[in-house]
Order: structure tokens, then C-alpha cells, then sequence
């Protein structure tokens, strides 16, 4: 009790005081909360989610190279025809996927959307046809930035 007798007498919390304190912190202990009101938290906690998006094998990631490790050029080539094919399914998707995106964004102004919203997905657009049109590019062996 060396740090009470630090302390002034008119600044020692009193007996009383110190019991009441203590009572306080029992009646928060969780073991004093009703097991039904933790039941009914645990079930608003826990919840289904509005949507789960499907979940699709990619047919890219099947393809196994079946060739001689050793084998470095006919490894790279493989790896090379792989990207293409990456590749070419990013391109082919990337209109499909403007259609849509503008679809949203004209149903966006009809609503009123805010203009950053709006402009985030006139970015996404253009990024959308730029990779497209630097992968064509790429591909056909005009390298453009």
C-alpha cells in the first residue's frame, strides 16, 4: 500500500466508493448478460448475403503444359500461347462489357447519380477500350502505348 500512502487523504477514493465501482463492473461482466439478448445480436450479426456471384472454373487455368521442362523455348511458347489466349478473351469480352457499363451509366443520370460516380465509370470505359486497343496492337505487332 506504498501508492495509497503516496496519496493525500482527501484524494483516497473511499471504501464506499471503490464498492460501488466494483458493483458497476460486475454488472457489465458478460456472464451477468442475458443469454437470449446475445442469442438475438448473434442472429442481426448473421446474416445471408443479397447476392453471391457464381463461381465459374476458368477453362485458361485447366491447360497444363505437358511438354519437356527441360525444354525452355518450347516452355516459353507455351507460356506465350497461354497469354495470347488470355489475351484474346480479355478483348472479346471488353465489348460486351462497355455495352453494359454504358447501359448503367445512362440509367445513372437518369437517376441523378453525382458526377464523380459518373465520372468513375466514364474512367472504367475508356480504360476498358484502351487496354483492348493496345492489346489488338500488341498482338498484331504494332507495340502502342
Amino acid at each position: 500500500m506504498a501508492l495509497a500512502t503516496k496519496q493525500p487523504t482527501d484524494e483516497r477514493p473511499t471504501i464506499k466508493q471503490t464498492v460501488n465501482t466494483v458493483k458497476k463492473i460486475e454488472d457489465v461482466h458478460s456472464s451477468n448478460i442475458k443469454k437470449s439478448t446475445l442469442n438475438e445480436y448473434a442472429q442481426l450479426a448473421i446474416t445471408e448475403p443479397n447476392y453471391l456471384p457464381p463461381l465459374n472454373k476458368s477453362k485458361l487455368s485447366s491447360v497444363q503444359y505437358k511438354g519437356d521442362l527441360d525444354d525452355h523455348k518450347a516452355y516459353e511458347q507455351f507460356q506465350q500461347e497461354k497469354r495470347r489466349a488470355l489475351e484474346s478473351s480479355f478483348v472479346s469480352a471488353v465489348n460486351s462489357k462497355v455495352v453494359t457499363l454504358e447501359n448503367l451509366l445512362a440509367k445513372g443520370r437518369k437517376q441523378g447519380m453525382k458526377q464523380e460516380q459518373l465520372q468513375e465509370a466514364i474512367d472504367k470505359i475508356a480504360l476498358l477500350k484502351k487496354t483492348q486497343k493496345h492489346l489488338i496492337n500488341l498482338n498484331s505487332g504494332q507495340e502502342i502505348y
